[in-house]
């Protein structure tokens, strides 16, 4: 079980849908694809890490797991509160 645990996290990791790519940010033409780029990484890395939390049976483990999700969650509700900065100085209206 933990070997094919293993395999199945190499294989995630190769497809790396939850990293940005190096020059994914500096592709963005403004603050708003920024912002909606690095909300994106936030969901996906939340996601990897409920997934492995999943393999984990040492409730330390877990709840130090549960300890990085709530800040990775944190992170999207600052992202959030920077797009809403976002449109207001720039007068545009909230999608």
């Amino acid at each position: 079980m933990e070997s094919m645990g293993r395999d199945l996290l190499q294989d995630m990791i190769k497809g790396n849908p939850f990293l940005l790519a190096e020059d994914e940010l500096g592709q963005a033409e403004n603050v708003h694809e920024v912002l909606a780029r690095a909300k994106g990484f936030e969901e996906d890395t939340i996601l990897f890490y409920q997934y492995i939390r999943e393999f984990l049976d040492d409730e330390e483990t877990i709840r130090q797991m549960n300890a990085i999700i709530a800040e990775e969650r944190n992170h999207i509700c600052q992202l959030q509160a920077m797009e809403r900065i976002r449109q207001r100085t720039s007068g545009e209206k909230p999608s």
